[in-house]
């Protein structure tokens, strides 16, 4: 029988932790060699998960039950399962909780018990504490980059000051607005202006004649 405690202190506030930490996706993401398969009926699923031991790799094909309470942020964790050849069986569960720490920080509590049998039980027993703290700090790692990037802000979107102008495309028409057509309009009022009184100076002039 292997016992494992292990506690796990992050920068993030309790309910964020938890909502990573009860999601088996996320968490089967943070644990190398792991791959969550097929949800079943009944809620558990088909995973892999290969754990170096020394010199040797060994893969379990294995069955997970996950139950969680979202109210007290606590959970079990069940496993049963065997290695490719079905020599080595393994079995076990673990219960975990998430508390706060104070504010801004929460620790995770691990706290359960493996069984080995097989023809390799005694080799993954000998180094399962190497294993444990290894498979610690990576999830510790991992989990401590998701909080990060989900706290980063958005990047409000940044808009171009208005010049009285829309341009749609690289061949779209230029949509002007009235403030820019006044200048125009001021300037053929002049060239009419102008013209009227030429007109009549001409008239004027041939009057005379």
């Amino acid at each position: 029988m292997i016992e494992v405690k292990e506690r796990v202190v992050v920068d993030g506030r309790p309910q964020r932790v938890w909502e990573i930490v009860s999601d088996p996706q996320a968490v089967a993401s943070c644990i190398g060699g792991c791959q969550l398969g097929e949800q079943h009926d009944d809620g558990s699923y088909d995973a892999t998960i290969g754990v170096k031991f020394g010199g040797i790799r060994v893969k379990f094909r294995t069955k997970v039950d996950l139950e969680v309470d979202h109210s007290t942020m606590t959970g079990q964790l069940r496993i049963t399962g065997a290695d490719q050849q079905g020599a080595t069986r393994v079995g076990g569960s673990a219960n975990f909780e998430v508390r706060a720490t104070d504010p801004d920080r929460s620790a995770v509590e691990f706290n359960g018990a493996l069984d080995i049998n097989g023809k390799l039980a005694t080799l993954i027993a000998s180094g399962a504490s190497v294993v444990v703290g290894r498979m610690t700090r990576e999830f510790t790692e991992c989990l401590s980059t998701k909080l990060a990037l989900s706290t980063v802000p958005a990047q409000p979107a940044v808009l171009a000051p208005a010049t009285g102008s829309a341009v749609f495309t690289d061949t779209a028409p230029t949509v002007a607005t009235q403030a820019d057509c006044r200048p125009h309009l001021t300037f053929m009022a002049r060239v009419r202006q102008a013209w009227t009184k030429l007109v009549d100076r001409l008239r004027g002039t041939k009057g005379q004649h």
